[in-house]
């Protein structure tokens, strides 16, 4: 066992220990408060398992945050802290709509340009930060989380003045014209064909960032960015690419969640899914290939919280406590400091040993 797979190794059990510390706790939190518990812990841990419907629920929240995870993992990747998400799947999924509106049809070209432009559009906006951050040295934490309400107001103004349908009495866009939204897979479900897209995505950037050069590239200038540049590596470009990525990543869920779960778009505020997306990659460890299985466990815990919420008296809050607990241990250097230095002394005492024989 070399140093990256102990490395790897202690993430593992880091990781499952602060799942398990902060499930421990919201068992005892249910116990507390509630009149019933046997029953609020039954709607939480088999309520997601119970139907059709709710099991559609737990895939229909996993995809949108899979794309937003999968960005945030990218751009976290290259050492760069960029918040666009939020933005980009707000402004993707009315990309989307309005390119659906425009071309007035359905079929499947229809939904490959209003995935594509969306995609696209939101990953040249991404960049916007990061080009500030290279140039400028802006602080790019602060310029991605103020264009995320750019986008947002800019958007609201596109649906207002663009796509409103004045017709109804909410602010939504016009109907999305038939055809234009991806198929069902999964009958009395809105999974739709989204999910074999957010399955295709997932495989694409696993083999990106772990099987070609430029994915190694982004990895060590997020490891070591003086040693990325003095071997040569284009700092820059690298980062403009992962911003790209990233945003292009987090358009392509909002235009999917729109195409695939709305008639409308109706969103007048930012959806959370990019948020979500960066809590998702954190316990992930900010590696693709672990994303999916993270986002299965936020979205399995949602969509209990949810039924518990609905069907006994605790209230669907506690889920932000059970997510600030993790984030909290997981993201701590101090927890479990004690283990990973045993576990790397012994990999150096098994390292020499094996070297004396």
């Amino acid at each position: 066992m070399n140093s990256r797979q102990v490395n790897e190794m202690f993430q593992i059990i880091k990781t499952m220990l602060a799942i398990l510390v902060a499930m421990v706790f919201a068992f005892l939190f249910i116990v507390l408060i509630s009149n019933e518990p046997l029953a609020a812990l039954k709607a939480f841990l088999v309520g997601p398992f119970s139907s059709m419907r709710r099991f559609g629920n737990l895939i229909e929240f996993f995809i949108p945050v899979c794309f937003t995870a999968l960005g945030a993992c990218i751009i976290f990747s290259i050492g760069q802290c960029s918040v666009i998400g939020e933005g980009a799947v707000f402004f993707g999924g009315l990309i989307a709509a309005w390119i659906s509106i425009k071309m007035g049809t359905g079929g499947m070209a229809v939904q490959l340009a209003a995935l594509l432009g969306a995609a696209l559009v939101c990953g040249l906006i991404a960049m916007i930060p990061m080009h500030l951050k290279l140039k400028y040295n802006a602080d790019l934490f602060v310029d991605s989380l103020m264009l995320n309400y750019v986008l947002l107001y800019m958007g609201t103004f596109i649906l207002n003045y663009s796509i409103r349908d004045s017709e109804i009495g909410m602010t939504a866009s016009y109907a999305l014209p038939e055809g234009s939204t991806l198929p069902v897979l999964v009958q009395k479900t809105q999974i739709t064909t989204a999910l074999l897209l957010a399955v295709a995505a997932v495989i694409l950037v696993v083999i990106f960032m772990e099987k070609t050069s430029v994915g190694y590239q982004m990895r060590m200038v997020g490891l070591n960015e003086k040693f990325a540049r003095y071997s040569g590596m284009s700092v820059g470009k690298l980062c403009m690419l992962s911003a790209f990525l990233g945003g292009l990543l987090s358009g392509a869920g909002g235009a999917v969640e729109i195409l695939g779960r709305y008639e409308r778009f109706q969103w007048l505020g930012l959806p959370g899914f990019g948020w979500d997306g960066i809590l998702i990659a954190t316990i992930a460890g900010f590696k693709a290939r672990n994303v999916p299985i993270a986002a299965l466990f936020i979205a399995y815990i949602r969509t209990g919280a949810d039924i518990m919420n609905r069907t006994c008296d605790v209230p669907s809050e506690l889920i932000i406590a059970i997510q600030s607990l993790l984030i909290l241990m997981i993201a701590s250097r101090g927890f479990l400091s004690k283990l990973h230095q045993r576990l790397i002394v012994q990999h150096v005492k098994s390292n020499a040993a094996e070297s004396e024989v």
